[in-house]
Order: structure tokens, then C-alpha cells, then sequence
């Protein structure tokens, strides 16, 4: 808060502040209620209103004042403002010295973060040496295993050798086929997610295929071995899961898919515990299904494309509601502020109209009160001449004045005279009725423009009792 030492004490800022723009003074003025404000503030503010008045005191001119710039006040107000450009540059240049001195220590902060960056890189290229080093070590024992491994092989395919073949019909010889439908997708051929082969020994390499006969995954190198000594053996892509393409009450392979139980089943199970169900093979029950689900599909998408238009709909519905409020915000503006005026306009004419009013019967019990002077006057000096009369011990002179002065003098009856006390009665009653027909008015132009309800004489009251809500009607009103 600024202030400013002078002859009169301290002055703040804030009492050379224009109530209207709520800043220092420019080109300060003061009108007859003694308020000040700035000369452009006050113009501006009287060109909006239907009256001239002071916006603090409410106080109300019947003609705009005559207003000049009040240099005493102009000058103290230049004051603050120079005070407050100072200011201003002092506090701009500790801005700037702070910036500086933070650009200071951000420029050293980097240097350091630099410099623990360097040693940490220098730490990892040390680390990573180590780790090479190990890694080429450990490279250098599985390769001793995987010769080792290699010398075990043959012993292995043997005993894979003795296991019954099973003949796929339909599928010609050494041809992979594709997996059933019941079976899960294959995973993501990702980093995380890819099928080893069971065959390699120590560093395992990325499986090609999966045999449901075997139940292993072979790599390229370790598939062409199996298809050259076992070329009737189904295989699929890849898989993790293969123990579940197995029943697993008989140990075969789930190439059927029941109706009933909505399973897939082996054939031993269609001889025991499914033998009255009606089973498909599970290619053609895949296709069904996927037809089905294709369908589906179709629905959903047909669901979310009618959402979407109703998404839509919903969203022109909200714009048009906010464009037709918007309008009727206008509208009510300047309807009200037209009702405003009017009745800002009509208070106006009847204060005046009470005042020429109470100035005329002024005039008139003037005119009453000199005519009371002047016999008031009169008949003292009667009464004067009555009591030096009544004094006197000249019965000549006495004789001779008591005609004229036994006859009282020529007056003015007034009896009969009065001053009226309620001459404004009707006035306010008549400045409601035409603030009535103005409504009356705004009301049919409402109505014929279509945004009213036209409801007759009920809408008017029920109107003017919003404007005037303590105004009371009469039934001759």
C-alpha cells in the first residue's frame, strides 16, 4: 500500500481511488454531493442511467451538474502514480537481480549433475567390462553342455520313437495342420511371450511348431528331425498349453466337440460318458462358431453406431439449448433494462410532479398567511385605539370617536379557509397506472414476437406485483 506524507498527515492509495474504475484519479471532478470521481467515469456512468445521480450517495440531479477538474486532487493523484511507476521499477529490477542470482545456481547445479553424470558412466563402462567378461565365461560352459547334450540325443528319439503313431484322415502325410477351435490362441510372439523349444538343452531356442502327438515344441534345426521319423504327427503353431488339447481322462486328443455339454471331447469319450450326444468335429463346430460370432460382431457394431448418433444427436440437442438460452439472456436484458428506464422515468416525473405540487400549495398558503398578516395588523390597531379611547376622561372626544370606532372594521371570513394536507393523493395511484400501460405494452410486443404467453389483465398484475411487491391494488384502481 503506498502512501504519501504531506501538511495533512499521511494518504493512502486508496483515497484517491475513483469508485467507479477503482484506480487512481485521472482528471479527478466533484459534483454538488461532494464525491469524486474521474471525469470520463462520471460522463460514462450518467450516459447510462435515465438519471443524474451520484453513484455513491444516489443522490439525484434534475439537470447533469456543471463539473471541473479539481487540480488539488490531480496533482496528489499524479503523486501516487509516480510513487507507484518507482515502485514498479524497483520491484522489476529485484526481479531481475533474483533471476540472475537463480540462473547462477542453475548454471552450478548443472555443472555438478555433469560431473556425477561423467562418474556414473565411467561406473557402468567399468561394470559392463565385468559383465562381458562373465557372460563369455558362462557362454563358454553351455557350449561344453550343449556337446554334451548333443552325445544324449540319439538316446532320447529312440525312446520318442516307441510311441504309437496316430493317422490323421483327410490331411496328407507330413502336411502341419491347423489347431482345433477350442484351443486358446497362441500367445504374442514377444520377448515375454514366446514358446521355447523342449528339446534344446541349456540356452533353448524359439520354438517353430508344437506336435499334439508328442506334446513338445520343436525349434527349426530340432522340427526337421521329428518330421523326417514321425510325418503323420499333427502340428500347430507354437504353444504353451499343450497338455490341455489332451482329454484328460483318456489321454488322447480333443478332436470332437459335444452339443450338449458345449465341450470339447476325445473319441474314447463319445463311446463312455458322451455316447447319446450328437458330437462335430471341432473345425466344423470352430466355424459355426465364428460365423455366430461374426454376427455378433456385426451387432456390436451396429449397437455402438447408434449410440454414437444418439451421442451426436444429444450433443446438436445441447448446443441448440445453449444457443436458445443465450438468446433468451439477450432478450430478458433488454426487455428489463427497457423496464428499468421506464420506471427510473416515471419515479422521475412523479417526484417532480409531488414537488410542483407542494411548491404551489406553498405559494397559495403564503398568499393566505399575508392576507391574515394584514388584518392581524389592522385590528391591533383597532385594538390600540379601543384601549386609548377606553383611558380617556374627554367626554367630548370620547362622544365623538366612539362611532367609528364601535364599528368593527371590514374582514375577510375565514372560516371556511383550510389548506388540504393530502393534495398528493393520487398521484403515486396515477404514475402506477401509466407504468401499467407501459408494461401492458412490452407485454404485447412479447406476445406478438412469440416468446409470451398472452394471459390478459393477470399477466399485467401479476407483473407490476414482481416490480412493485409491496404496492397494494383497490378494486377502482
Amino acid at each position: 500500500m503506498a502512501y504519501l506524507a504531506g501538511n495533512h498527515g499521511n494518504l493512502t492509495e486508496e483515497q484517491v481511488h475513483c469508485s467507479i474504475c477503482l484506480d487512481v484519479f485521472t482528471n479527478p471532478v466533484s459534483i454538488p454531493c461532494g464525491h469524486n470521481f474521474c471525469r470520463c467515469c462520471i460522463l460514462d456512468y450518467w450516459k447510462t442511467t435515465a438519471l443524474f445521480q451520484c453513484p455513491m450517495c444516489k443522490k439525484t440531479f434534475f439537470k447533469r451538474p456543471d463539473i471541473s477538474i479539481n487540480t488539488v486532487l490531480r496533482e496528489i493523484a499524479e503523486q501516487f502514480k509516480d510513487i507507484r511507476v518507482s515502485n514498479a521499477e524497483r520491484l522489476q529490477q529485484q526481479e531481475l537481480k533474483e533471476e540472475r542470482d537463480l540462473q547462477k545456481k542453475m548454471e552450478e547445479q548443472k555443472k555438478k549433475e555433469e560431473e556425477q553424470k561423467k562418474m556414473e558412466r565411467e561406473m557402468k563402462k567399468k561394470e559392463q567390462q565385468e559383465l562381458v567378461q562373465k557372460q563369455q565365461k558362462l557362454l563358454q560352459e553351455l557350449r561344453l553342455k550343449q556337446e554334451m547334450q548333443k552325445l544324449q540325443l540319439p538316446q532320447l528319439q529312440r525312446t520318442t520313437s516307441q510311441e504309437p503313431e496316430k493317422p490323421i484322415e483327410g490331411k496328407p502325410e507330413g502336411e502341419p495342420e491347423e489347431p482345433p477351435a477350442d484351443a486358446p490362441p497362441s500367445p504374442p510372439h514377444s520377448p515375454w511371450g514366446e514358446v521355447s523349444c523342449d528339446v534344446c538343452m541349456g540356452d533353448r531356442m524359439k520354438a517353430v511348431k508344437s506336435c499334439l502327438v508328442c506334446l513338445t515344441s520343436y525349434c527349426e534345426e530340432h522340427i526337421k528331425n521329428h518330421n523326417t521319423r514321425f510325418t503323420k504327427h499333427k502340428l500347430i503353431e507354437p504353444v504353451t498349453n499343450l497338455e490341455e488339447r489332451m482329454c484328460p481322462k483318456h489321454e488322447r486328443l480333443l478332436e470332437l466337440f459335444c452339443k450338449k455339454d458345449h465341450i470339447c471331447v476325445c473319441v474314447l469319450c463319445t463311446e463312455t460318458d458322451h455316447r447319446a450326444h450328437f458330437t462335430v468335429p471341432v473345425e466344423r463346430e470352430w466355424t459355426d462358431k465364428k460365423a455366430q460370432l461374426k454376427k455378433t460382431e456385426i451387432d456390436v457394431q451396429q449397437m455402438i453406431q447408434e449410440r454414437l448418433k444418439k451421442m451426436e444427436e444429444i450433443k446438436h440437442s445441447v448446443e441448440l439449448n445453449k444457443s436458445s438460452a443465450q438468446r433468451e439472456i439477450e432478450d430478458s436484458m433488454q426487455v428489463f433494462q427497457e423496464l428499468i428506464r421506464s420506471i427510473q422515468r416515471t419515479q422521475a416525473e412523479l417526484v417532480l410532479a409531488i414537488e410542483e405540487k407542494q411548491r404551489e400549495t406553498e405559494r397559495w398558503s403564503q398568499g393566505l398567511i399575508g392576507e391574515l398578516e394584514q388584518e392581524i395588523t389592522e385590528l391591533q390597531r383597532r385594538n390600540t385605539d379601543l384601549e386609548h379611547l377606553s383611558r380617556t376622561e374627554d367626554h367630548i372626544h370620547f362622544l365623538q370617536s366612539f362611532p367609528a370606532l364601535c364599528t368593527p372594521p371590514a374582514t375577510k371570513d375565514w372560516s371556511g379557509t383550510r389548506v388540504h394536507t393530502e393534495v398528493c393523493v393520487g398521484i403515486i395511484r396515477r404514475a402506477v397506472s401509466k407504468l401499467e400501460e407501459t408494461l401492458s405494452e412490452e407485454i404485447d410486443k412479447l406476445v406478438d414476437s412469440g416468446k409470451f404467453f398472452n394471459k390478459g389483465p393477470i399477466c399485467v398484475i401479476s407483473l407490476t406485483i414482481t416490480v412493485f411487491p409491496n404496492l397494494s391494488f383497490s378494486a377502482n384502481c
